[in-house]
This record gives structure tokens, sequence and C-alpha cells, in this order.
């Protein structure tokens, strides 16, 4: 008997048979899947979510395979017969439904093409984005007098005015906390860079060459690279250089090699030295 005749004749035995676990279904088909023939069924009717697991429980309890639910489709797997098989459930879509009018004003919504909002999940007013925006700078402003401490709210031509001036005032204040704050940030910055100065080593580079000084630096690489580039003019254009660095005890002279050569010293040196934050008389002698 061919596959798909023994998965007709499983679906038969088992409606024959009809075993207490398995729900009502409202209709049933045999399907190849992957190779294997397979009788699916979908539950009948048209459950809520709860009802339908409350039917399909008998089948997962049974079930060898735990049941799939993609979050839309609910599969219980069974067999009967050696031949596989499933129920499945698939949930109703639920759609938001667009009134033909906002609920604060007259104008139309449902398939007008007017932008418009929901006041919160399924159920809650929809409003036309006017009427959410007049909404947002009433809550605007009465927030603002609240700050202020000017309720209760005043109403007519003559509030709206006093609810001006009071936004005004407000956005005044803020503009000016706005400021001082910048300005502390700023003193603090000052502070942490004075503080980072104080710091910083007091050391400094001295270059010189015969004993004569070329200039101080903060970085010792700044020192060497004015040694190097003096040296560099005494040579002709085109002589192929390398230098090297002797160092003892915080003094490094300048070596160099002029193509295949041998090294030479070039009298050119840096100094590490300390430098004094205030003048000590007694250093002097």
């Amino acid at each position: 008997m061919s596959a798909p005749s023994t998965a007709a004749a499983a679906l038969a035995s088992l409606l024959d048979s009809a075993p207490s676990w398995l729900p009502q279904v409202d209709h049933w088909e045999i399907a190849e899947d992957t190779d294997t023939w397979v009788m699916s069924g979908q539950l009948a009717g048209d459950p809520r979510e709860a009802e339908a697991f409350r039917l399909l429980a008998p089948m997962m309890e049974r079930a060898t395979v735990a049941h799939s639910d993609d979050g839309r489709l609910v599969t219980v797997p069974f067999e009967w017969d050696g031949v596989p098989g499933q129920v499945w459930y698939l949930r109703p879509v639920e759609r938001y439904i667009v009134p033909e009018r906002c609920a604060t004003c007259p104008t139309p919504l449902a398939g007008a093409g007017t932008q418009f909002v929901r006041l919160g999940s399924r159920g809650a007013p929809v409003i036309c984005v006017p009427c959410r925006d007049r909404m947002y700078e009433a809550w605007v402003r009465e927030a603002a007098v609240r700050e202020l401490g000017a309720l209760p709210m005043p109403v007519g031509t003559a509030a709206d005015a006093e609810l001006d001036v009071a936004v005004d005032s407000l956005a005044a204040y803020v503009r000016l906390r706005l400021a001082l704050a910048s300005a502390q940030r700023g003193r603090r910055e000052l502070r942490a860079r004075v503080a980072e100065l104080e710091a910083a080593p007091t050391t400094v580079y001295r270059a010189s060459h015969d004993s004569i000084p070329m200039g101080l630096y903060t970085t010792a690489a700044e020192a060497r690279a004015h040694c190097e580039a003096d040296e560099r003019r005494s040579w002709m254009t085109g002589t192929t250089l390398s230098f090297d660095w002797i160092e003892d005890d915080g003094v490094a002279e300048l070596v160099v090699t002029a193509g295949q050569n041998e090294e030479s010293t070039t009298n050119y040196v840096v100094e590490a030295l300390e430098a004094a934050s205030k003048y000590d008389a007694e250093a002097d002698e």
C-alpha cells in the first residue's frame, strides 16, 4: 500500500474510533511533509485562545513530542496506526478599528487619510493629530503655571495672556539655570586643568651643541628632533644618515652613521633638567 493510501487508511480508522483525547476538528486533510505523509486537522469552531488550549490539553498530555507555538500557529502532534498527525489552531488576527470621526472634534478619520493617534491600548479614544497637539499645548501651559505656583488656572482671553507670560517666565528661568550650569561646568573643567598642570612633571630637556644651549623642550623627543635636524644640515644633500642616541644618567648624546661609515659623535647632547617652581636663594650657594 502506498504512503498516501496508508495515511488515508489511518485517518479513516481515527475517525471511526474517535478517541476521547481527540478534540472536534473542523476538517481533515493528508499531505506530504518532508517525504512523510501526515494527517492534519484544524481545531473546530473559532475558540478564544484559552478555550483552544483547554480543548487541546488532552492531546498535549499524551503526546511524546512537545507542541509547537510560533505566536500565531499552535500545532499539537500525535500518531495513529504508525502514521504521524497533528491538530492545529490558528490564533485570530486582532485588528484595531479606526472610528469614523475624531473623539474630540468632527474631523473624519476612517478612510479620510487623516493622521490620528490612539490614546492608549485597544478601546481607547482615537483623536486627530491637531487635537493631540492642542491637548499637548494645554498640558505644557498648565505645567508651566504649576511650576510657577500660579494655580488655580485662570480662564478667558486675559488668562491666555497670563499663561503666555508664565510660559515666557518659565523659559527665561530655564535658560538662566542652563547658563549657570554651563558656567559651573566651565569652572570645574578649569580647576581640573589647573590641577593637571600643577601635577605635571617639571622636567625639561635642553638641547645643546658643544655645550652651547640650543633650546628647552618639554619632551626629549622634540629636543632630539632639533639636534638631528641641525646635524642633517651639515651633510651633503642625498647622504644617507642614521641616528642613534647614547644615554647615560639623564644625558643623551647623538651619534650618526653616514652611509657605510662607522658611527661618529656629533657633540649634540640632550640633557634632562629639573625646572624649579620658585626661587631658592640657598640653591645658589
